[in-house]
């Protein structure tokens, strides 16, 4: 009988090609397509406030909602893009959506400061600013941009008066004194026939005061006390503000060596000398005339 001999050769060659044509078929297959960002959350924004213009003072409100809640947090902000104001002209708070809800509530407030002023611009985008987040929205998220025009607001009480300065190392002091022609207050009288009446005396730059519609009507004599100054001038604006919104501006230039040219005002409340550089009258009508003495 004759015996049957078997090549491992062959079938190691089989086994091997069985192997490959496997492996071929396996990278045959459909690959499925990446995520799409369409299903992620889509954020919308909505308010009650339209146009294009506020004034100091006024409020935006947005409701911002989420499509569905995510496991994480996700905090809006209101960035400034464009314009004239500045990050002090408005306030906000952070607006966060908490993981796992889906609404919060954002508001954009206009700082009423007090500083007669003209109107700025700002361009307000309110969303996302941290990018790792912003991945998290859908693309079609659309960020409201408000274009606004900001206005200026000044008490209706009266006068505002406001005296700035360029040297932010300055340190300068606002007094008025009432010019008592008529001897209503006689027994305040400082011996010039003036009496001291009001003053603002920190260290703010502008310094603000306001002359009140309900004060007596007469004149009123503003000095400065130029209390800290560095260099020989002091390069300064008085910004006044009418109760009508209206609003006028006086540079001028206060020079330290010429400083016995200017007329003191005895501020006798205080003990000390101060130097005339503006009369504001108040008359029976309640309407002001301004006369800046250092042009």
């Amino acid at each position: 009988m004759m015996k049957k001999i078997v090549n491992i050769r062959t079938i190691l060659s089989l086994t091997l090609m069985l192997a490959l044509g496997s492996c071929v078929f396996q990278y045959d297959q459909e690959v499925e397509a990446p995520i799409s960002p369409d299903g992620y959350t889509v954020a919308t924004f909505e308010t009650d406030f339209s146009g294009s213009t506020v004034t100091e003072g006024d409020t935006i409100n947005y409701t911002i909602t989420i499509s569905y809640p995510l496991d994480v947090d996700l905090t809006f902000t209101v960035m400034l893009q464009d314009g004239t104001a500045s990050e002090a002209d408005y306030a906000f708070e952070e607006a966060t959506i908490p993981a796992y809800t889906t609404t919060t509530e954002l508001q954009i407030v206009f700082v009423v400061d007090n500083i007669p002023e003209v109107a700025v611009t700002a361009q307000l985008e309110i969303g996302i600013d941290d990018l790792a987040r912003q991945y998290m929205l859908n693309p079609s998220t659309a960020n409201p941009v408000l274009d606004l025009t900001i206005e200026n607001y000044n008490s209706p009480a009266g006068l505002t008066i406001a005296y700035g300065w360029e040297d932010e190392n300055n340190d300068i002091d606002l007094f008025s004194l009432l010019d008592d022609v008529d001897g209503i207050y006689p027994d305040y009288d400082n011996g010039d026939g003036q009496v001291s009446w009001d003053a603002a005396a920190s260290s703010d730059n502008p310094e603000i005061m306001l002359s009140f519609l309900a004060d007596p009507p007469g004149t009123y004599l503003i000095g400065i006390d130029p209390y800290h100054v560095e260099g020989a001038t002091i390069n300064y604006t008085f910004s006044i503000g009418y109760p009508d919104q209206t609003v006028e501006f006086y540079p001028g230039v206060f020079v330290m060596d010429e400083i016995d040219s200017y007329t003191p005002l005895y501020f006798d409340v205080w003990d000390m000398y101060v130097y005339h550089l503006m009369d504001v009258e108040l008359m029976n009508d309640g309407t002001f005339n301004v006369t800046h003495l250092n042009e």
